[in-house]
């Protein structure tokens, strides 16, 4: 639900402060105040610290063909993965 939003409202959704802070008045987090310990914002700044999972044996395969000028991108299943992705379907 979205709360908040309009002239009256802080300008937040659902109510949310951001990041475990306190809000005050116009939204500003108050003096002092320090992201939660827990909850989904915590998890948001883990899961970023952390990175994107990369598969190193691939990147090293890929590098390599690159290297021996073996690579050979197929310009049709980079398309059908695109496409696929902006549609939000999954691509195969």
């Amino acid at each position: 639900m979205i709360n908040g939003i309009g002239a009256s409202g802080s300008g937040l959704i659902g109510g949310q402060t951001g990041l475990g802070q306190t809000a005050r008045a116009g939204g500003a987090a108050a003096p002092g105040a320090t992201p939660a310990e827990h909850g989904p914002a915590t998890t948001i700044h883990r899961l970023a610290a952390e990175g994107a999972p990369i598969a190193q044996d691939r990147v090293a395969a890929l590098r390599a063909a690159i290297r021996g000028g073996t690579y050979k991108a197929d310009a049709g299943q980079i398309a059908d993965k695109m496409i696929a992705s902006d549609l939000g379907g999954v691509a195969s």
